[in-house]
């Protein structure tokens, strides 16, 4: 005797396969911030929705990612760091209006520029192709 699956059951079972093949709301991508100064900045971290990302010290024209990134893409993203002398910095910058269409497996860099201007970046990961 054959038995036979409900479909309730089919339908779940496709709707979890698709989500598992990557058609799901959620990528995981790199969170990366660039020293474009002439000085090094201290416990630099960025806050991406309710998620916080530290990068500790960054060197005069360093570069940091992390890697593996679950998260919704937030309208905004907050730059912490500490300046050579003892001064701390904060600024918020847009992030969701420089994420293109077809955003997936990217790195999102904040770019701490002279005069203490922060920029958002979107990059291919290391290997993926050309800067956006």
């Amino acid at each position: 005797m054959q038995t036979r699956t409900p479909n309730t059951a089919r339908v779940l079972l496709l709707a979890l396969l698709t989500l598992t093949a990557g058609c799901g709301w959620i990528y995981e991508f790199g969170i990366g911030v660039r020293n474009m100064t002439a000085e090094e900045r201290d416990h630099v971290e960025v806050q991406f929705g309710p998620l916080v990302e530290k990068f500790g010290v960054l060197g005069v024209g360093s570069t940091a990612v992390n890697f593996g990134t679950q998260a919704p893409v937030p309208d905004v993203g907050v730059v912490r760091w500490e300046s050579r002398n003892g001064v701390r910095h904060q600024k918020g910058v847009a992030v969701r209006r420089a994420v293109p269409r077809g955003f997936r497996d990217d790195v999102i860099f904040f770019d701490i520029e002279p005069g203490e201007i922060v920029m958002v970046r979107v990059q291919p990961r290391p290997g993926k192709g050309r800067t956006r």
